[in-house]
């Protein structure tokens, strides 16, 4: 059966083709490389028939490229051939996508439901081009837990951990925001890199590819101080940058930076404010702690001076 592969109206998927496979609460994705076989990305919790164990692929931080039957990554669940980019990109050559299927075999890759799923595995090696169609839906159901949604021209504030990422909301799921290379959910350690970065891209993406699983805010922050120039032009302005590589500095231009300027004309940060004002404190303190020291050893100085004469 697993090289009888063909759709309900006969169609069958050519070497190349991407598969999508109706889960029930998701879309898992394979390359069909011929002979009934296909290649995906696998987290531990994807097979079919796994229905709510399914979703602890979303803890999951590592999953293996894997070679299948059809039919064994299939199941029982509706399935059909989508090559849901050919309308925006041109696809590899099917040889070539199915070599380089083929060699990622066995591999085990960095996971994230939001930036780096199956989907994003499987546009990648057809298009050299990964995105996620069903992350970007589920960036248009963007609201708090409060339930208060984003409008365009927004601040996004992203608790990274160490740092705040800031990212400004351009409608319809997406954000625009400068990343240099280290930046991304869960990089963890390895994004305190950007420190050493002078360069950053302006990238737009779905907002949920930027925010991830971290905590976060509508934080416009300036609102008290500044008037926020209209949102349209925040938004026609932001669009126009997409693409830009643009100067980078953690402590003169970074990703705050680039966020207030959009909106308020303005570029701030406040946690470069902050952190100097502790910086500054701290040195105010070994400031003081070194005139005590200094005092204190001159007195003692002193005192060996009288008792000698």
């Amino acid at each position: 059966m697993s090289n009888e592969v063909s759709t309900e109206s006969g169609v069958k998927p050519q070497p190349g083709d991407l598969i999508e496979i109706f889960r029930g609460s998701y879309q898992h994705w394979a390359v069909y490389i011929g002979d009934g076989l296909v290649v995906h990305l696998a987290p531990p919790s994807e097979n079919p028939g796994a229905g709510a164990y399914s979703m602890m692929s979303i803890v999951c931080d590592r999953a293996r490229v894997t070679w299948a039957g059809f039919w064994d990554v299939v199941g029982t669940d509706e399935w059909r051939i989508n090559n849901i980019l050919d309308d925006q990109c041109e696809p590899r050559s099917a040889d070539l996508v199915v070599q380089e299927a083929r060699r990622l075999v066995g591999t085990e890759l960095p996971y994230s439901v939001f930036t780096s799923n199956c989907e994003h595995f499987a546009t990648d090696l057809r298009y050299g081009k990964a995105q996620s169609r069903q992350v970007w839906k589920m960036g248009n159901e963007v609201s708090t837990a409060s339930g208060v949604k984003p409008q365009p021209g927004d601040l996004i504030e992203i608790f990274r951990g160490s740092y705040q990422h800031w990212a400004v909301y351009i409608g319809d799921g997406f954000v625009v925001h400068l990343a240099p290379p280290s930046e991304n959910p869960g990089a963890g350690a390895y994004s305190m890199m950007s420190i050493v970065c002078d360069r950053a891209l302006v990238a737009r993406a779905g907002f949920w590819e930027v925010v991830g699983t971290d905590e976060w805010r509508i934080n416009n922050i300036l609102d008290d101080q500044c008037e926020p120039r209209r949102a349209d032009l925040v938004v026609q302005e932001a669009r126009r940058l997409v693409g830009a590589e643009l100067p980078y500095s953690v402590f003169q231009s970074n990703c705050e930076h680039f966020a207030t300027e959009l909106r308020y004309g303005k570029a701030q940060s406040r946690q470069v404010h902050q952190a100097v004002g502790a910086a500054a404190v701290s040195v105010g303190a070994l400031v003081v702690l070194g005139v005590v020291v200094k005092t204190f050893l001159e007195a003692g100085e002193e005192r060996k001076r009288t008792r000698r004469y």
